[in-house]
């Protein structure tokens, strides 16, 4: 209560299970597990038995979950993939400085757009695992092959600029499988983005489908139904093409220095306040709020019988 002077015994501590970070894989042709998702058609889950190994690598230090696990993830990839560059992209250009400093202090090497000689150091230099590229970069001319691995900090509704990214490493001239992680943190306005954005991929794959008269599976889109039947990689592809069509990232990007997407207020709307799916059935935050409930209400119970 505002001006209440406080006690000791006014402050309590309230443990809750903290939500599971979940970690999306693009799905690809490569040895990496990774379990079907029932929800859609283009993203696979990676597995348990996978993000527990990554969850149990030590680190000296936490500068959160997502950038904790994001470092994990890489150590893994030094032990299980030898030799692997990965590109790590975010939206945001202040989000990849905080993941610099706990790159250096894990003993991660990498390197960034920003950097003095940063791209060439990252080509020629083995001993660089990871480059950070931000959505200001402008980095639709950039080349990256010697990369295999493109990690995006978060899901983006403008799906264009994920793809640029992405066509940094995966492009003419890279003859190794090019896989993407994508990270989000489940329960929050960051499942809403991932699903709005998945949910457009999939109507233009539907509407490269309708073209070829081969359609089966389902996706709804609004309150519509929309059939698409055994997506291929040549059908992903020609959906990417279609959201890449005179998309520049002068306008999908913000025009202040720390970033961000360009966004409609119905996007942002429906991420905010939409109805997210629950992969498990149970909602976390409805829970959590139960918990603390229960708790002040025998708190006040108890100081009437007092």
């Amino acid at each position: 209560m505002c001006k209440k002077p406080l006690k000791l015994n006014d402050f309590h501590q309230i443990t809750y299970k903290p939500q599971d970070l979940v970690a999306q894989e693009e799905q690809s042709p490569v040895r990496f597990d990774h379990e079907r998702h029932p929800k859609n058609a283009i993203y696979s889950d990676i597995s348990s038995g996978l993000l527990k190994e990554i969850k149990n690598i030590d680190l000296d230090g936490s500068f959160g979950t997502k950038i904790d696990t994001l470092a994990r993830h890489i150590l893994w990839l030094r032990e299980h993939d030898p030799g692997a560059k990965s590109i790590v992209f975010s939206q945001y250009k202040n989000f990849l400085g905080v993941l610099q400093r706990a790159f250096q202090r894990f003993g991660i090497v990498n390197s960034s757009v920003d950097a003095p000689g940063g791209i060439e150091n990252f080509k020629k230099d083995p001993a660089v695992e990871c480059f950070l590229l931000h959505g200001k970069a402008q980095s639709s001319g950039l080349t990256l092959i010697n990369a295999t691995h493109v990690f995006l900090c978060e899901p983006l509704i403008n799906t264009a600029i994920e793809l640029q990214a992405i066509a940094r490493v995966h492009r003419i001239g890279q003859h190794r499988p090019t896989t993407v992680w994508m990270y989000l943190v489940s329960g929050t306005v960051e499942e809403s983005i991932y699903e709005l954005s998945v949910t457009r991929r999939l109507a233009h794959i539907l509407e490269k489908e309708k073209q070829e008269k081969d359609s089966r599976a389902m996706v709804k889109d609004g309150g519509e139904e929309l059939i698409i039947q055994d997506l291929t990689e040549t059908a992903i592809d020609s959906a990417n093409s279609m959201e890449m069509q005179d998309a520049s990232l002068t306008n999908l990007m913000t025009s202040g220095s720390s970033g961000g997407e360009m966004v409609k207020k119905d996007d942002l709307w429906q991420c905010l306040f939409g109805k997210s799916t629950q992969k498990n059935g149970n909602d976390r935050s409805t829970e959590a709020e139960r918990e603390v409930g229960r708790f002040l209400r025998g708190e006040a119970a108890e100081q009437r019988r007092e």
